[in-house]
């Protein structure tokens, strides 16, 4: 992907709002050089992995899912679905974690609960009560964390009521807690390098395990497709 910027007709350039930086759009026609190195990615994949893997889905897993069912009732124009590739080994594209907010819960019955689950594991984080921070025990392996968690809020909430919320950064959590007098946990984020094993290994994560970029990052939609009636 890379190799290609700067390459084609600019069609749309400028500069976001909300402190988001700038954005460049090129038409790129020659595309070989990129079919060349996705088949590339696909042998290397199936060396290391044991079979093809490039593309993972990261979100807009309800588009394809429409995409797909158009495709089977034989309907042309809808049975696409418009998709960024992006490599998560660059740089600029960072994992953070996604953290949960639980509102209208017993909070001291809720943080004891969970506490009770992780007291004999070796890593640690933060929970929030209100205004509140406690240190309490936790799996020292992200997703591990993350699967635990949602596990258990699921079943609390199934049981005893209330509403859980999804919250990019940690200082936004802890302004919802503390103003909201809500449940923070405060998760970690997981190591891209064993992304794709685990995913071969284990099949697909929990939901919201993580965010690719901060949220000021991830809100603009810039490219779109016209579908004819």
């Amino acid at each position: 992907i890379e190799p290609l910027i700067g390459k084609g007709e600019v069609i749309y350039s400028g500069k976001l709002n909300g402190n988001g930086g700038e954005i460049i759009g090129y038409n790129v026609k020659d595309t070989a050089p990129v079919e060349k190195a996705l088949d590339a990615l696909f042998a290397s994949s199936k060396e290391k992995y044991g079979e093809e893997l490039a593309f993972l889905v990261g979100d807009g897993n309800h588009s394809l899912a429409t995409a797909k069912a158009c495709r089977k009732e034989d309907n042309p124009l809808s049975q696409y679905a418009l998709v960024e590739i992006v490599n998560i080994y660059d740089e600029g594209l960072k994992f953070e974690p996604i953290h949960r907010a639980i509102f209208g819960v017993d909070n001291e019955k809720f943080i004891k609960g969970l506490a009770s689950l992780t007291e004999n594991e070796a890593g640690k984080t933060s929970l929030f009560d209100g205004d509140k921070e406690v240190t309490v025990a936790f799996p020292s392996d992200a997703i591990d964390g993350v699967k635990l968690v949602q596990k258990y809020i699921d079943e609390y909430l199934k049981l005893n009521g209330g509403e859980v919320d999804y919250i990019h950064g940690e200082n936004d959590l802890k302004e919802i807690c503390a103003t909201k007098n809500a449940v923070g946990i405060k998760l970690n984020a997981i190591d891209k390098s064993t992304f794709f094993a685990y995913v071969v290994n284990n099949g697909t994560l929990p939901r919201k395990t993580f965010s690719m970029g901060e949220a000021e990052e991830k809100r603009y939609y810039l490219e779109a497709r016209r579908i004819k009636s």
